[in-house]
C-alpha cells in the first residue's frame, strides 16, 4: 500500500485550492500551525519539509493568514480567517488520531 495523504480545502475563490498532506506529516503539521496559533506568526526559519515550508510562507494580511504546504509551480497557499484560524487548527488536531491510525 502506498502512503496515504489527506486532502482538505478551508476556502474558496480564486487563488485558492485543495491541499494535501502525506499521512506522516499531518501530525507535525497540525502542531506546527497550533504552535502558531499560540504564539503567533513570525517568519523565520527557511526549509523544505511541509513544516518547514508552512513556517517559511505563513503570514497574516488584512485579517486572512495564508500559508502553503508545498513549493512549486502551481502549489497553491491556505487561506483562512484570522478569526476561523484557530478553530480550523483545533479540527485539524481532533482528525490527528484517526490521521494516525490510518498510516498503520
Amino acid at each position: 500500500m502506498e502512503d496515504g495523504a489527506v486532502y482538505f480545502k478551508v476556502n474558496t475563490g480564486k487563488g485558492s485550492g485543495e491541499q494535501s498532506i502525506n499521512l506522516a506529516d499531518f501530525r507535525p503539521v497540525v502542531d506546527t500551525l497550533k504552535g502558531y496559533v499560540e504564539a503567533g506568526i513570525t517568519r523565520d526559519e527557511i526549509t523544505e519539509s511541509p513544516v518547514d515550508t508552512i513556517k517559511r510562507t505563513i503570514g497574516q494580511e488584512d485579517g486572512m493568514i495564508s500559508f502553503r504546504l508545498t513549493n512549486g509551480k502551481g502549489a497553491k497557499p491556505v487561506k483562512v480567517s484570522a478569526d476561523e484560524f484557530a478553530a480550523v487548527v483545533s479540527f485539524l488536531e481532533k482528525c490527528c488520531g484517526q490521521i494516525e491510525d490510518l498510516s498503520k
